[in-house]
């Protein structure tokens, strides 16, 4: 009886509520913003591409690109065709973030001028302007579906956005290499353990196999790990080194003066410590760091 008396009374009391709603609102309930729904889809699709191993595994390919106040631009040339798709972008943009590595910032849409003589018709509305870059041929439009751009959504540019190369080299550094803060990542990667100490360094893993005549501060051929405070390893820097017989002249390296490369006359290398992970007061790109230990 008492089971039955309590279903009697929901049934009366949503009927009240039922008929206390206006007509209105149940027949044309608020409207929502089409561009705002489409935004809401890319970014639904785009969110996996905050890390950087989802990206490199769907085909975005790093086209070493750097545009200030844009940042580095990674193409999935597999999508480049005369359609326009909010869910499937050809370029995502990735800037320096506030933990030194690279964040997914905006993505970018790109049709072939030779395959779309007009401007794609993009998303709702008329605030997506499409510009050629004729560099590459190309309708482009960046959409900051992932960092705040005072300018606009759709602007090609953001002044939030970091201007400074060396800054957003020194940022791509770190998210290439900060696997190998766990070391066995390191060794599976073929760095190996050469039982070099140096003073105010640290312990050197050389990977022999990048050793060439070529610069890629993505791949760096030693990582230097020092001491940490529970008797470990961590790392603190990574080391460039050009054989010089391949290599007469100091390689180019970074972005601007400060990377004054040395040669290392017993290994015959050109070589060049960057202290991404560990900070020097002597410089990024000082040989040693005072605040490593002279002892292992």
């Amino acid at each position: 009886m008492k089971s039955t008396l309590i279903y009697l009374f929901t049934i009366i009391i949503a009927g009240l509520i039922i008929v206390g709603c206006d007509k209105e609102d149940i027949v044309n309930p608020i409207p929502i913003d089409p561009l705002e729904g489409e935004l809401a889809k890319v970014r639904t699709s785009t969110e996996r591409y905050q890390n950087m191993d989802n990206t490199l595994s769907d085909g975005y390919e790093d086209i070493d690109l750097f545009a200030p106040n844009q940042g580095w631009h990674y193409l999935n040339a597999g999508l480049l065709d005369e359609i326009f798709d909010m869910e499937k972008p050809e370029i995502l943009v990735y800037a320096p973030g506030p933990n030194g590595g690279l964040m997914l910032v905006a993505v970018e849409y790109a049709v072939p001028v030779d395959l779309s003589p007009d401007a794609p018709a993009g998303f709702t509305g008329s605030d997506d302007v499409w510009h050629i870059n004729t560099d590459f041929g190309l309708w482009v439009l960046h959409t900051w579906v992932w960092y705040d751009n005072p300018d606009g959504m759709f602007n090609g540019t953001n002044p939030l956005v970091a201007q400074n190369q060396l800054e957003a080299e020194l940022a791509k550094v770190r998210s290439a290499t900060e696997k190998y803060q766990n070391i066995d990542n390191a060794l599976s990667d073929q760095y190996e353990d050469i039982d070099l100490f140096v003073a105010n360094q640290g312990w050197h893993y050389l990977n022999a196999g990048l050793l060439d005549a070529d610069f890629d501060k993505d791949k760096p051929e030693i990582l230097v790990y020092a001491p940490d405070s529970n008797g470990g390893l961590m790392l603190v820097a990574v080391e460039y080194a050009v054989p010089v017989e391949l290599s007469p002249d100091a390689p180019d390296g970074f972005t601007g003066a400060e990377d004054v490369w040395h040669i290392n006359e017993d290994f015959g290398l050109w070589v060049l410590h960057t202290w991404v992970w560990y900070d020097n007061p002597d410089g990024m790109f000082n040989g040693t760091n005072p605040r490593v230990p002279t002892e292992p």
